[in-house]
């Protein structure tokens, strides 16, 4: 390809296509290597999963309210306790998996019913 023959928008679009692959590049090194920050590894969730760890995260270590929950992540749309245990298990099987300094905390109230929950970071560990 001859890069004099390109029109000036067809060369910001090389150009653009060509910053994208560099960056995928790069993400993965970082990843094999162990070397992605947390937000790195969150923007690789799930939508909704991002959008629930997120709305913890912007709480900075209080108690989000289901209610709040569903307001940020669902719009509005009432979820079951069950589903939350349920969304939240697959959420910590990913940090899991994806070594995500990361753990959910359950807030309860004294008879056991979920308030919400809270997001703490952690170090992780250097053998």
């Amino acid at each position: 390809m001859n890069l004099n023959d390109l029109s000036l928008p067809e060369l910001e679009a090389q150009q653009e296509r060509l910053l994208n692959r560099l960056c995928r590049v790069r993400a993965e090194i970082q990843r094999r290597e162990g070397t992605e920050n947390v937000e790195q590894q969150l923007a690789r969730l799930p939508k909704k999963q991002r959008a629930f760890v997120s709305t913890l995260l912007d709480a900075r270590g209080r108690t989000v309210t289901l209610m709040d929950i569903e307001k940020d992540v669902w719009n509005g749309s009432n979820k079951s306790e069950d589903y939350f245990r349920a969304f939240v298990g697959r959420i910590e099987k990913t940090f899991g998996q994806e070594n995500i300094p990361l753990l959910i905390d359950i807030s309860r109230r004294e008879n056991g019913d979920v308030i919400g929950y809270k997001i703490k970071r952690f170090k992780k560990k250097s053998f």
